[in-house]
């Protein structure tokens, strides 16, 4: 993976939108069609957690000891909120976030099963408006690693292709299917890595109409890395496919944010020199944290602490 030697302001610059606050609820089973289904008992239904897939990987990141900033736009509550604060906190560069007036910040509300199965409604606010802003470039030309993540719209293509011309590594965390068909190949052209889940690769290859992971890199990307929870994940290039083993917590409470948290950690795992193959691993070490409480930021381990549990084998 080619990453920029030269000094940069920030090692790893975050794009997308999608909504700032996540409500979290743990459900018995996952329903049945027209079956209503409690909640456990310990839920906690009346905390709001910080959240977007963008400013979880900026969390995870600065965390992990990363200077990083966000591309985002957010709204009219925002300066508000107390986010800009807990931002600040983590060191995380927030001065280039679009504010849109016309609507507040928007809220996922998140259910899952004790077997993290589950599914997330959104309502988006701000973040609708997103494709009608173009992300500042001053950031780009600064980052050696650029995550982009939902909302994939004109917005985070300008964000991915302004960091393809200024030679940062571009990682594609997510839903890269949910793109609009005349955007899906620009973007596939700008990609260097793809993270992908099992569920999420299976609606990119509708979409591209091909078969296999495999055939994602004749579209664009140099690494494919598609991840299946506690089975580990796998790492697909022109030289292959190489399975990574998990790394498994015995204290599973939330598993959402653990996607962004992998791929945070392996953008850092490659800034700090780690081949592939390690990075993934490091990654899932960094999620292996997170899932341990409940919210996508509550949980961040240090590299230190994330190193020693993805490789305590070795």
């Amino acid at each position: 993976m080619r990453i920029p030697s030269e000094a940069r302001c920030y090692d790893l610059v975050a794009v997308g939108g999608w909504t700032l606050y996540d409500h979290i609820f743990q459900m018995q089973h996952y329903p049945r069609p027209g079956e209503t289904v409690e909640l456990l008992p310990d839920s906690v239904v009346n905390k709001t957690y910080w959240g977007d897939c963008v400013f979880n990987v900026a969390a995870v990141a600065a965390g992990l000891g990363l200077k990083v900033a966000v591309l985002s736009v957010v709204g009219n509550d925002f300066p508000s909120c107390g986010y800009p604060e807990a931002l600040a906190k983590l060191g995380i560069e927030s001065k280039y976030l679009a504010i849109d007036q016309r609507l507040p910040s928007g809220h996922s509300f998140l259910f899952s099963d004790p077997e993290g199965d589950g599914f997330c409604l959104s309502w988006r606010g701000a973040s609708l408006f997103q494709d009608e802003y173009t992300p500042s470039q001053e950031p780009l030309k600064q980052a050696k690693i650029v995550v982009i993540n939902e909302a994939f719209d004109g917005f985070t293509l300008a964000g991915a292709q302004g960091a393809a011309d200024a030679g940062a590594l571009i990682i594609s965390n997510g839903m890269l299917g949910t793109a609009d068909t005349e955007l899906l190949d620009e973007y596939l052209t700008c990609i260097d890595l793809l993270c992908i889940s099992e569920a999420e690769g299976k609606m990119l290859l509708e979409r591209l109409g091909i078969e296999t992971e495999n055939d994602i890199l004749s579209h664009g990307p140099r690494a494919v890395i598609v991840t299946h929870g506690a089975r580990g994940s796998e790492v697909i290039t022109a030289d292959g496919k190489t399975q990574v083993t998990p790394v498994l917590t015995d204290r599973v409470v939330d598993v959402n944010g653990a996607g962004d948290s992998f791929v945070a950690g392996v953008a850092t795992g490659l800034l700090r020199e780690l081949p592939l193959i390690d990075a993934v691993r490091f990654g899932a070490g960094v999620a292996s944290f997170v899932i341990e409480a409940v919210g996508c930021q509550t949980n961040l381990p240090t590299w230190e602490q994330a190193f020693a549990r993805a490789f305590q084998d070795k």
